[in-house]
């Protein structure tokens, strides 16, 4: 269990990042339960489709969407990437076993913040995440700023 001491949590006056998982592997979406929490970030849900997905970003707005390339349903990750960074500006961290795969490779055209091959550690997760969100702060500064 992650203490204020542990190296792995935020620090204690950051506001927790609050992460939408979407993936449809019950397993992967278990560990993603206990351990963003552990690493002090908040699980603002956690669907198993595209069109799931996106209901919950337009309802809830997370800091960030981990999502799996390959879901169940009519619309894959790469297309609720999409529309996630489009339409609301959440940035989004695929997670996949297939690096390989053409799939993968057109994910790569949405501008993923950062990707996580399957399996992962907790401190691939972490690192990930950091990734991300410092990414996503830094788009959000304005034009002419140099920090």
């Amino acid at each position: 269990m992650a203490t204020s001491d542990d190296s792995n949590t935020l620090p204690h006056n950051a506001k927790a990042p609050r992460i939408l998982v979407v993936e449809d592997d019950v397993t992967v979406s278990n560990v993603l339960s206990v351990t963003l929490p552990n690493l002090g970030y908040i699980v603002a849900g956690i669907v198993s489709t595209g069109e799931e997905a996106i209901e919950h970003m337009e309802r809830e707005r997370p800091d960030l969407a981990m999502m799996d390339i390959r879901l169940k349903g009519r619309m894959d990750g790469i297309k609720a990437a999409q529309i996630a960074r489009d339409q609301f500006g959440v940035p989004v961290v695929y997670m996949t076993a297939y690096t390989g795969t053409l799939a993968f490779q057109c994910a790569l055209g949405t501008d993923p913040r950062t990707q996580l091959s399957k399996p992962f550690t907790k401190q691939d997760i972490q690192t990930a995440i950091e990734l991300a969100l410092s990414q996503k702060e830094t788009d959000n500064l304005p034009p002419h700023s140099t920090q």
